[in-house]
This record gives C-alpha cells, sequence and structure tokens, in this order.
C-alpha cells in the first residue's frame, strides 16, 4: 500500500488503541466532532468503543478494516506501537504470523525478511540450503537475489555447518530454516 493510500497516522491514533503485549487493536471512544449528529455518535460509542477490532483472515495473515480500507493488523500494530507506518517490511520474528505482539514485529527490507524465512515444506534434507546430488551434499545461500555455492561435501554435517557458517557471516537471523508452525 503505497503512502498516500495510508491513514494518517495522528488519526489512527484517535480511532485505535493497540495492546502491545498481546498485538490486539480496539476502537477507541470517539468524540463526539468526529459525528454529524448527537445519534450516531451516541449509538456507534455505545456499540463499538472498547471492542476489539475483527480481524479478517487473508491467507496467513489478518486484516483490519479502518476507515473503510483494509490493513495489514501486523502493520497497523507496529504503526500505533511506533507512531509511524513502517517504511519497508513487518518481519515475525518467531514465524507465527498470528503473533502480532510488539516485541515480535520489526521492520526490514525484503532482503532482510528474507533472512528470516522458515524451511520449505518440499524440503528433503531437513536442513534449509543442504540438498544431495548424487553421493554428496550442496550446500547454497541466497544473498542479494544471487545462489551462491558454497562447495561439495561427502558428509552432511559438514555441508550443515558450512552453510551456518554462511548465514552468520551474511547476517542471517537465528530463526532463519526453523520448521514450519
Amino acid at each position: 500500500m503505497a503512502n498516500a493510500d495510508l491513514i494518517d497516522i495522528e488519526l489512527l491514533c484517535q480511532l485505535v488503541d493497540c495492546d502491545a503485549s498481546t498485538g490486539e487493536l480496539f476502537w477507541k471512544f470517539r468524540p463526539r466532532e468526529m459525528f454529524s449528529s448527537e445519534g450516531p455518535w451516541v449509538a456507534w460509542n455505545k456499540r463499538m468503543a472498547g471492542k476489539q477490532l475483527y480481524l479478517n483472515p487473508h491467507g496467513k495473515y489478518t486484516k483490519v478494516r479502518i476507515c473503510k480500507k483494509q490493513y495489514a493488523t501486523h502493520r497497523v500494530v507496529w504503526a500505533l506501537v511506533n507512531k509511524q507506518w513502517p517504511s519497508g517490511h513487518i518481519d515475525h520474528i518467531n514465524g507465527d504470523a498470528s503473533d502480532n505482539r510488539a516485541s515480535n514485529l520489526r521492520d526490514v527490507s525484503h532482503g532482510e525478511n528474507c533472512r528470516n524465512l522458515a524451511m520449505k515444506r518440499e524440503n528433503k534434507s531437513g536442513f534449509m540450503g543442504v540438498v544431495r546430488r548424487g553421493p554428496s551434499w550442496r550446500p547454497y545461500i541466497w544473498v542479494d537475489g544471487k545462489q551462491k555455492y558454497l562447495g561439495s561435501y561427502k558428509d552432511f554435517d559438514e555441508a550443515v555447518r558450512i552453510r551456518r557458517d554462511a548465514e552468520i557471516a551474511y547476517g542471517f537471523h537465528p530463526n532463519h530454516g526453523r520448521p514450519r508452525v
């Protein structure tokens, strides 16, 4: 979503409250000047103030609707806690897309987000970036959109060690390659 399409952060903070420890979002009490007449003002606050925002399932993530636009829940939580919209991708540090606690979210570039991926379901070796080719194991790593070949090894454990060393050298997150949740 382009920045021009985002709700103003000050308005967002007036409308929605966030429990940073759980990642839950709640409607705030709205002042009278936000409504054209007293009836809708009283009705809205009676019905909605203090209630949790409805989480619309959207793939593995959830979205919320605010001012007739949908926003990814994790981006709204991050924006409310940090009082600004994220500049890049929001990474769920532990890999659980439903865990929107502020402490589990970080604003990162696309490349950095890719350095905290779970292992793919179709992985056969049990370790990310290590594949079997004939009698040998070949570790590789993707960096800046390019695959780097890390050699060929008869011993699986040695191939895994080489891959882990490369992850450290290239600044991958310690959770990278974890089993899918």
